[in-house]
């Protein structure tokens, strides 16, 4: 199975660590691929409007890295294990069985991984998850100790690794216990905490202790897998995005049967982004042999490139879905937003004349809370329709401003509520802290603001993951390379951190309100991402002027 052994040679054991990843490790991504796209599905910083404005998403944005981080460094412990001492047998596979079990935990408990709404059963069952999962490696280090009883040299290093994996596992335990449920309660910042100690502790271990080094093993293979994998996931969203285009607006709106040509750029830089992510990552790969040192530090940044790498990849992708929202709510706008008002209008003719245009939308979009909104339709229609009908003859500015202001109110309300069903059909909902009971002739228009800062978030986190992402790609191309260092490598490394740095510094245009705006209705996020990363990998890939002159030289 490509697992790590042992054979004798004179009588004397030889540690054999394989270089290649076995097929049960391989069985065990599959795991954490279906809990990165079940939890990415459920709580996803896009879809989930829970929040006020003021702090709007940022919960879930933390959630979603909470998560992550539990996940991956939960996935490394494993690893750790099977790329050093991996020996297939009945035991082995049952305690594999253990940490598959463990996967399931995150699956299940992944649906309700919320830290504003925490519930005691699931944050008390996942530092139990955690406890099982080390555990199950401390039995397992157990076991190389038992093989290994005859060495006192490596008693050393294995009794302290099982050691800390068992106290970490009491560790969990006891948070478990003392959980106390509350709003307020974060208690569960410490697994986020103590997931990163583990972390620092296994590499620390491999540096100071030979046998428990990574130094020939297929390490690099594993992180290079999971990139792949993480990417994968950007795959999947961007056909999810496409598929949502598809079936909402191409199929059930004619008007949007041909897909615009901003549209089309915007999935053409999606699907490049990934793939020139995926060419630097890979064209940027150790070939060689680390050394041990760096080669924990190389392993240690894979935590923040893979979370802001995720981040990137699903934010990112979303620019398709406001792309075509964008396109529908202008029409909207063009149709309910510009009315003419003829020379003998009555309120009945206006309001009826709004309300068939609403309705013609609803009927294509239907919104997700059809009973509310049909009711808030028929109550802005009442409103305008009972205006006098001297207001309109008036030219809107007589008898007075209650008037006008009672006929914008509705009227803004109706083209509110067309955006927002449109938005429901991507599974963008009405925040749940709005009561429609309390306000019903505002709650339309402020879903609609709440959805727009939403993407106004998505502008803020991708673009600083965009640079962190970069950035983190670099320092693992600086760790790595080992092949000496020209001024030209110097000038184009630097110019790749410079690129890092812009991309994150974009978030700032968030800060004025005009330019956040301009730039949300262009088309050119997705794109602008896109040219910066091609940019990087077209200076990347020229050759060294220096080589190109010995060469000359040499002929």
């Amino acid at each position: 199975m490509g697992s790590a052994g042992k054979y004798h040679q004179d009588s004397k054991e030889v540690d054999v660590k394989s270089e290649v990843a076995s097929n049960v490790e391989l069985f065990y991504d599959l795991w954490f691929v279906a809990n990165l796209n079940v939890f990415a599905a459920v709580i996803t910083p896009l879809f989930v409007l829970e929040t006020d404005h003021e702090i709007y998403a940022a919960p879930s944005l933390w959630n979603f890295v909470g998560y992550m981080l539990l996940l991956w460094t939960t996935w490394l412990m494993t690893t750790f294990h099977y790329v050093r001492f991996y020996k297939d047998g009945i035991a082995e596979r049952c305690l594999m069985g253990t940490h598959l079990g463990v996967m399931v935990g995150f699956t299940i408990i992944g649906t309700q991984f919320n830290a504003d709404k925490q519930i005691q059963s699931v944050y008390q069952a996942m530092p139990l998850f955690l406890m099982a999962s080390r555990l199950a490696l401390a039995v397992q280090y157990g076991m190389v100790l038992y093989d290994r009883h005859g060495d006192m040299t490596r008693r050393v290093p294995l009794i302290s690794t099982i050691a800390f994996h068992f106290v970490a596992a009491m560790i969990y335990l006891g948070i478990s216990f003392g959980f106390q449920e509350g709003q307020n309660n974060r208690d569960f910042v410490v697994w986020y905490a103590f997931g990163v100690v583990e972390m620092v502790i296994e590499l620390a271990a491999s540096r100071v202790w030979n046998f428990l080094t990574f130094v020939g093993t297929h390490l690099p293979e594993r992180f290079n897998l999971l990139t792949l994998i993480i990417l994968g996931e950007g795959v999947i969203i961007i056909a999810k995005n496409v598929t949502l285009v598809v079936q909402n607006f191409s199929v059930k709106d004619e008007r949007f049967a041909n897909w615009s040509p901003a549209l089309i750029g915007i999935v053409i830089s999606g699907t490049a982004l990934i793939y020139i992510i995926y060419q630097l990552y890979t064209g940027w790969m150790c070939e060689g042999e680390m050394s041990r040192h760096r080669q924990i530090v190389w392993a240690a940044l894979h935590l923040p490139l893979h979370i802001t790498l995720l981040l990137l990849l699903k934010g990112a992708t979303q620019f398709i879905i406001w792309q075509r929202l964008n396109e529908s709510v202008t029409l909207a706008i063009d149709q309910i937003g510009s009315i003419e008002i003829p020379a003998h209008a009555t309120s009945d003719s206006i309001a009826w004349s709004l309300a068939n245009t609403t309705l013609a939308y609803l009927r294509i979009y239907p919104p997700a809370d059809e009973l509310f909104t049909w009711q808030n339709v028929i109550d802005n229609v009442r409103n305008i329709s009972s205006i006098p009908d001297s207001f309109w003859r008036a030219g809107m500015t007589e008898p007075g401003e209650e008037l006008f202001e009672r006929f914008t109110l509705s009227w803004h309300e109706l083209l509110y509520t067309v955006i927002n069903s449109i938005s429901s059909s991507f599974e963008i909902l009405m925040p749940s802290h709005l009561d429609p009971s309390s306000d019903m002739h505002l709650v339309q228009a402020r879903t609609a603001a709440a959805i727009h800062a939403r993407f106004r978030l998505v502008l803020v986190y991708s673009f600083v993951c965009a640079g962190i992402t970069l950035l983190a790609m670099t320092t693992l191309y600086i760790i790595a390379k080992d092949d000496g260092w020209t001024k030209f490598d110097v000038l184009r490394t630097m110019f790749a951190v410079d690129v890092a740095i812009g991309l994150g510094l974009v978030c700032l245009v968030a800060k004025d309100d005009d330019t956040a705006e301009s730039f949300l209705g262009s088309p050119w996020m997705l794109p602008t991402m896109t040219i910066c990363y091609f940019a990087v990998l077209v200076v990347s890939y020229i050759p060294d002027p220096t080589s190109l002159t010995r060469r000359r030289e040499g002929s």
